[in-house]
């Protein structure tokens, strides 16, 4: 509230903010409950999720805040502190995890609880696609949240991965939802010879976690 102040907010503005808070700020809180009562591991693992992405984030909105809108060390104070709290944060909760959490299982579960906390496009993973007509290995860029059952998202013509981005907000709290760069969009590299349609055969690879039995 102080940043918003001295940014020249009126109380009543602030007032009318909390009334109808961003869908974001409302699903966040509910995610972390979620998880929190789900388990142990998985509370303490969307706790350091949320919390490993804050510094950098943080940092940059006060530079950026600093640098283009020449606002005060006073007025961005309020960046400043969280990036400090999340660096000590993000320590402590990676402390707990590995400390408390020692099934592979609860581990594993725990990982996949805190992709559902970063923010869309945070967490990225790759897909290895072969043809079925040639044998060679081409990268799918991919992005990914959430767990549970897969939802997979396939953008049409001259789009990306990221169109998705408010879906895979909406989804994540149920859903595995992967979404790919298709060949020549996004990131992911263009077909190097041109050759007929032919069925592709994907692996998905994350750096988490394999792929659930």
């Amino acid at each position: 509230m102080q940043f918003a102040k001295l940014l020249g907010a009126t109380d009543e503005e602030l007032a009318e903010v909390a009334r109808k808070p961003l869908a974001e700020v409302i699903g966040f809180p509910r995610t972390m409950t979620h998880y929190c009562r789900k388990s142990a591991a998985e509370g303490l693992a969307t706790w350091w999720g949320d919390e490993k992405q804050l510094p950098e984030a943080h940092g940059a909105t006060a530079l950026a805040l600093k640098k283009y809108y020449r606002l005060s060390d006073e007025t961005i104070e309020y960046f400043y502190e969280h990036v400090r709290a999340d660096i000590e944060h993000t320590e402590h909760s990676l402390s707990l995890f590995e400390g408390y959490v020692k099934d592979r299982g609860d581990v594993v579960r725990g990982r996949r609880a805190a992709a559902v906390t970063l923010w869309p496009g945070g967490k990225c993973m790759t897909a290895s696609c072969a043809t079925s007509r040639k044998s060679t290995i081409s990268r799918l860029h991919a992005i990914e949240a959430g767990a549970g059952p897969l939802a997979l998202c396939l953008h049409g013509v001259t789009a990306n991965a990221y169109v998705f981005e408010p879906l895979m907000t909406a989804l994540a709290a149920r859903f595995r939802v992967v979404s790919l760069d298709q060949r020549g969009h996004g990131r992911s590299p263009k077909r190097r010879t041109v050759t007929p349609r032919s069925t592709t055969r994907m692996t998905c690879r994350t750096s988490l976690t394999k792929k659930p039995s």
